[in-house]
């Protein structure tokens, strides 16, 4: 496919190309991945592409590129509330970038229908955001908001019950 690419409708191409990269990705081999980024950028798998090059350099323990290429997927992705709220997650997973974390989190709120079904899991990790800045009353009354849309959420709950404790053991620190 690849040597015959003119025989192949393009989308064909651009999936060999594609799983190559992914294959070549497995092996240590960014270059492929890169290759395809840079030579597809109207693709629909350019979300995944970003993901995957993100992945290798996470379980490669290279957090710096990592979050850069986080990074460079919302400057190709600014209005994507999924992947905005990937990156924030993904900040307080590594505690870096906080503030930025937040203000992305933020801008993924605003870009969803408080009726959406993501809702809740935005609301969440905003609270985890704040929670990692040490701002626990913030982040107990926006995990309170999720939970009051996912009133049966275990997990909401034990996140409330999280940033509580956290706010109780800072109290009996400072005392």
């Amino acid at each position: 496919i690849l040597t015959n690419d003119s025989e192949y409708d393009s989308s064909i191409t651009e999936r060999a190309v594609f799983y190559f990269a992914k294959l070549a990705l497995k092996e240590g081999d960014i270059n492929k991945m890169n290759n395809f980024i840079a030579s597809y950028k109207e693709s629909s798998r350019i979300g995944d592409a970003y993901n995957q090059l993100a992945y290798y350099y996470k379980t490669n323990k290279d957090t710096l590129l990592e979050v850069n290429t986080l990074k460079k997927m919302l400057d190709e992705f600014p209005d994507s509330p999924s992947l905005l709220n990937r990156y924030a997650w993904r900040m307080t997973e590594v505690n870096k970038e906080l503030n930025d974390a937040l203000e992305k989190i933020n801008t993924g709120l605003s870009l969803t229908e408080k009726t959406d079904s993501s809702y809740p899991a935005l609301l969440d990790t905003k609270a985890e955001v704040l929670w990692k800045m040490d701002l626990f009353d913030e982040a107990i009354k926006v995990i309170d908001e999720a939970i009051n849309i996912d009133k049966d959420s275990e997990y909401y709950n034990k996140q409330k019950k999280k940033f509580q404790e956290s706010k109780s053991k800072i109290k009996v620190n400072s005392i």
